[in-house]
């Protein structure tokens, strides 16, 4: 829809979903392994303040019924991350730190959900960035595409 909104909740709820099911049919016999491939919004425009300081319920599907709730108990309060990323005013144009202290909590929940699910142990996690800074659209950058 374009709405121009980022929805770290939104999008962690998705993936816990997607992981309880998946014990669930691992646990049944059902399947013998999953994949999740999980692509944050964060690290993209706009700015994590586009998120952070809007309505719950906005996310990049739409205007939710309801704000996302399944990641709450393990994802901090917006305004927490607002002060820990320096507590710069909603509308500042910094994107690092925002983006670095949501997209650490939504992985975080991610990691404990699996803990949970007591499917750590058995889980490869491969986290990488799709480019740097520089270099997006520029084959004469070369590929530089951090992996960890």
């Amino acid at each position: 829809l374009g709405l121009g909104v980022h929805n770290a909740e939104w999008e962690a709820e998705a993936a816990l979903r997607f992981l309880q099911t998946a014990s669930s049919h691992l646990t049944s016999r059902a399947a013998a392994g999953f994949y999740l491939h999980f692509c944050t919004t964060l690290t993209h425009a706009p700015g994590a303040y586009g998120g952070l300081c809007a309505d719950e319920r906005l996310c990049e599907g739409g205007l939710l019924s309801a704000p996302p709730d399944s990641p709450s108990h393990r994802m901090p309060p917006r305004s927490s991350l607002l002060a820990l990323a320096g507590s710069q005013p909603c509308g500042w144009e910094e994107y690092d730190a925002p983006h670095t202290a949501w997209m650490d909590a939504q992985v975080g929940a991610v990691l404990a959900e699996l803990r949970s699910l007591q499917l750590e142990q058995d889980t490869l996690l491969i986290a990488l960035s799709d480019h740097q800074r520089y270099g997006k659209g520029a084959l004469y950058h070369g590929v530089r595409t951090p992996m960890t």
